[in-house]
Order: C-alpha cells, then sequence, then structure tokens
C-alpha cells in the first residue's frame, strides 16, 4: 500500500471535504439522469472526444460509449468507469485476436485503442488525498496494455528503465527510422495526461527525425498509482534531469541534443525543469503557464467534481484548502523567470477556459528567453491537434537541428 491509498487516521478535515466530493458526485449524478451525459459533462469537466480521437477512437465511438453511461460515478450499474473498461476489453479481445491470425498491424491499433480506452475510464475521477480505486486501476490498466502494444507499433516502443529518486521511471523510447543518434524530446503530460497521450504525440516528432521518450512522472499515470508520490516542482525537476542523465549515456540517442514536449500543467514543470538543467535546449509548452495561482479560482472554482478536484489530487492536498495552497506554491516559475533563458513555443487556445492565453503573455514578459505564442481560435488545450502538433514539432525540429 502506497501512502495516497491510506485511509486510517485521517484528520476531520479531510473526511470533511470527502463528503463534500460524494456529495458532489451525486449531484453529479442526478444531473446525469435528467439532462443527459453530453450537457453534464460540459458542465462538470469536459467532453472526452478531444482527448479519445488523437488516441485512434472515432467520433461515434466517443458517442455510443457515453451515451452508455448511466450516470459519472457509481450512480448506477454502468457508470462512466465501468462502461469505457468494457469498450476497452473489447477492444482489447479484438487486438489478441487479430495478433493470434498474425494482423500485427491491426493488432496494435486495437490494444492501443484498449489502453486508451482504461485511460479514459478514470482519468476525470478523484477524491481528496487518496487515489479513487477506478482512478488506480485506470492508471496501472493503461500502462499494462500499452506495453502489451509497444512491440506491435512502428517503429516500437521499447521499454526503458531510468533510476529516479529510490525507484525507477519507466518511460517509452521511439526511435526515428534510419537516422543515427537522432536528437531526443522528453514527452510529458499535465494533471489528467499521461504516458498514453503522449503516444500519440510522438508520431509528429518521429517523423521529423526526432527521438521520443515519454513517461509518468510524480502526480501522472501509472508512477502515481505505482509510487503514491503527488507532484512537487523539485521532484519533478529531478524526474527530468534524470531523463537527461539517461540520454547522456545511452548511444541510441544525442544527449546534447534535447528537449521537452510539455502538456498544460507539463509544460510548466517542464520550464522549471529547464531553467535549473541546462542540457535541455528548448521547450514546447502547449500551452503555456507562468504561475497557476494567477487563474486558479476563475479556471477551477466554478464546480467541485471538476478540475479544482483534479489539481487538489495531482499535488497531493489532503484537503480543497491544502490542494489549492499547494498548487500555488508549487506551481509557479515566479522564482526561477531570470533562469528561463532557452526558447519557448507556446501554443493556445483563444477562449480556454482552463489555461488562459494571458498566461502565455505573462510568461513572454516574465522570463528571460524568447517566447513564441500562436493562438488558434476556439477551445480547449494548445488549438486543434492537427493544426498545433505539426507546427509544434517543425519548431522543435530547429531548436535541436545542430
Amino acid at each position: 500500500m502506497n501512502a495516497m491509498d491510506k485511509t486510517e487516521n485521517e484528520s476531520a478535515e479531510t473526511l470533511a471535504d470527502r463528503r463534500l466530493v460524494q456529495d458532489g458526485y451525486a449531484r453529479v449524478n442526478a444531473m446525469w439522469k435528467t439532462q443527459g451525459g453530453v450537457a453534464t459533462l460540459r458542465y462538470v469537466h469536459h467532453l472526452p472526444h478531444g482527448r479519445a480521437i488523437p488516441l485512434g477512437l472515432e467520433l461515434s465511438e466517443v458517442d455510443r460509449i457515453i451515451a452508455s453511461c448511466d450516470s459519472f460515478y457509481r450512480g448506477g450499474y454502468r457508470d462512466w468507469p465501468t462502461q469505457w473498461f468494457k469498450a476497452g476489453d473489447q477492444y482489447l479481445e479484438r487486438g489478441r485476436k487479430a495478433l493470434a491470425k498474425g494482423y500485427r498491424e491491426t493488432a496494435a491499433q486495437m490494444i492501443f485503442t484498449a489502453a486508451a480506452c482504461y485511460h479514459t475510464a478514470g482519468y476525470m475521477h478523484h477524491d481528496i488525498g487518496r487515489l479513487l480505486p477506478e482512478t488506480k486501476h485506470s492508471m496501472l490498466r493503461a500502462a499494462e496494455i500499452y506495453w502489451e502494444a509497444a512491440p506491435l507499433f512502428s517503429p516500437p516502443s521499447a521499454p526503458v528503465e531510468i533510476p529516479y529518486d529510490g525507484t525507477t521511471l519507466r518511460p517509452f523510447l521511439r526511435l526515428p527510422a534510419g537516422v543515427q543518434r537522432p536528437p531526443c524530446v522528453a514527452l510529458i503530460g499535465g494533471a489528467n495526461s499521461n504516458m498514453i497521450n503522449m503516444h500519440a504525440v510522438s508520431e509528429y516528432y518521429l517523423a521529423r527525425g526526432m527521438a521520443t521518450v515519454g513517461f509518468d512522472g510524480p502526480g501522472q499515470g501509472e508512477f502515481y498509482a505505482r509510487t503514491g508520490r503527488p507532484c512537487r516542482v523539485d521532484a519533478y525537476d529531478r524526474a527530468l534531469s534524470a531523463v537527461a542523465d539517461w540520454a547522456a549515456q545511452d548511444s541510441r540517442v544525442d544527449g546534447k541534443r534535447i528537449g521537452i514536449y510539455g502538456r498544460a500543467t507539463g509544460s510548466l514543470l517542464a520550464m522549471h525543469a529547464a531553467a535549473k538543467d541546462k542540457r535541455f535546449r528548448a521547450v514546447v509548452a502547449h500551452p503555456g503557464a507562468f504561475a497557476v495561482g494567477n487563474y486558479f479560482e476563475q479556471a477551477f472554482a466554478h464546480t467541485l467534481v471538476s478540475h479544482r478536484l483534479e489539481m487538489c489530487n495531482f499535488v497531493g492536498g489532503r484537503t480543497l484548502e491544502d490542494g489549492e495552497r499547494l498548487c500555488r506554491e508549487e506551481l509557479t516559475l515566479e522564482h526561477v523567470a531570470g533562469d528561463v533563458d532557452f526558447p519557448i513555443l507556446t501554443v493556445c487556445s483563444a477562449d480556454d477556459e482552463t489555461m488562459p492565453t494571458t498566461e502565455s503573455a505573462i510568461l513572454k514578459e516574465r522570463v528571460k528567453g524568447p517566447v513564441e505564442i500562436v493562438t488558434f481560435p476556439g477551445k480547449g488545450h494548445g488549438g486543434p491537434s492537427r493544426l498545433s502538433l505539426p507546427l509544434e514539432a517543425d519548431w522543435m525540429r530547429d531548436q535541436l537541428a545542430s
């Protein structure tokens, strides 16, 4: 049992906030019954299409699975986690049958989609000071099935074990075909994205001759579920430095040409780490932020079972108040702004309701290095994937060219 599984000897404040969360889920379930899943998701969190479609799910499949849910969380026999786990099992069965017949390409696609379904099952469900069982299972199952698909990809995903703070990081390494000792880009997610999401991002960098190493760090995915370690900025600095140490020693990549792609909150962590470790040449921020405290109330406080709870869980807050304090103290570039002296590309959506474009403007004003801002119309993080991801990969290729 890790620290985030602990339920005994909790404070009265923690237990009180957990009751608030339980009441929040009950209200969301009631809204689901009366207003339907789509309207409820738009209100409490977001629709998952922008995440699921780049991972290989079709629009009609996402809609079908949502329609099959009778509640958001423990409000019936067919709640969100149950139905997404069921869809994952169905894709996994298809993939294994395809592999048994020798259809490796189909097997890779189906098994990876299964991993994406398992990830989607739990990424919106959180609690105070602990991982919900469904969320923990989602994190571990998605990683387990990703590694089942890994050797089938083209190029394959090779497992890497990187020593880190008494345990290990377990990233994937993908190498572009026909390139000797390519530059390398570390791919990191944010508070609710993980290694599974970074696989889809890796395709754009591989196509441009760059190796990719995608991993879950403190507060994220498989690492969080396995170790119980929430996000702390200094711990994430050490995680990325451990990746740089590995890159310097692994002859498959050019450890002197490394950059970082960071999604959402991961972009702030990437910039903080690169300010401390000068081996990283450049950062893609998808999108960028200078300090979470600048927009915490605006973006996170409108509903409880939403991004606010997600962020409190990410930093391991033992109460809602503790989570907000940790977000404000940990997730900021305030103390390293003068050391952020490397090129940054921040790609935004004009109407992003979670991470406002003003953060990119603050970033450009406050840090020492050059900041290029690209803004697309619409909502979501970082603009439409089909537009932003190629642009970002082109930019990073230029930064690591020599």
